[in-house]
């Protein structure tokens, strides 16, 4: 009954497009992909990364948050199988009530917990549709969009066959330290943002980094 009550799937007309039979399925969650809206480093970097995963033949899933397209899973792109938006949680998922009251307070107050915990939603349904698979998430670390995934990936939630993945492009250390002693409106907004990226890091599975000398950096900072 316990399980019941916290389980997550997808909605009947999304999971018949699914080919139930991958074995390793790639989960690329990110605010930025080429060809999709505007991007920079972190966009480029998920394309090649998409295409090299796609080339070794996972199966592969773009989950863009900050977004409020509508993709319905479907993808024009050749390396993905599916793209989805956070923004589509409630009209893909086949949620429980107590996700749908969570959502709606974070909505309210919290917006780096209300991106992340829509995307562990999402996770939690494609890693449940995937139990034979090996399910490989990756998140970049900027506004601690994996924060959610990783903390219930360490309390056992996703299951062994489930292996997350947070990746250092820089985050907001950087931002808040060259706009911080001009930026004075609400400057927790900085501090939380730097805080769910570096929690999210640390806690991954597999923490990566592009750049030793960025990683040394943002060690720096503490």
């Amino acid at each position: 009954m316990l399980q019941m009550e916290f389980q997550v799937s997808f909605k009947d007309d999304f999971i018949e497009d699914f080919d139930l039979s991958a074995k390793q399925v790639a989960v690329l969650v990110t605010s930025e992909y080429e060809g999709i809206g505007k991007n920079g480093g972190i966009g480029t970097y998920y394309t090649t990364l998409s295409q090299k995963l796609a080339s070794e033949g996972w199966y592969i899933i773009l989950l863009l948050c900050r977004s409020e397209k509508e993709f319905n899973g479907e993808s024009k792109i050749a390396a993905l199988k599916h793209i989805f938006s956070t923004d589509e949680v409630e009209e893909v998922l086949q949620l429980q009530p107590i996700h749908k009251l969570i959502l709606s307070n974070f909505k309210k107050d919290d917006w780096f917990d209300y991106e992340s915990f829509r995307s562990l939603l999402f996770i939690q349904a494609i890693v449940s549709t995937y139990t034979n698979a090996q399910v490989y998430v990756e998140f970049p670390e900027l506004f601690g969009f994996g924060y959610h995934t990783v903390r219930a990936k360490q309390a056992g939630l996703l299951g062994n066959n489930c292996v997350t993945a947070v990746t250092m492009h820089s985050g907001h250390d950087w931002i808040s330290e060259a706009h911080g002693k001009y930026v004075m409106d609400n400057p927790d907004w900085f501090r939380t943002a730097c805080h769910y990226e570096q929690l999210s890091f640390e806690m991954a599975d597999l923490p990566l980094f592009l750049s030793y000398f960025l990683k040394h950096k943002v060690d720096n900072y503490g």
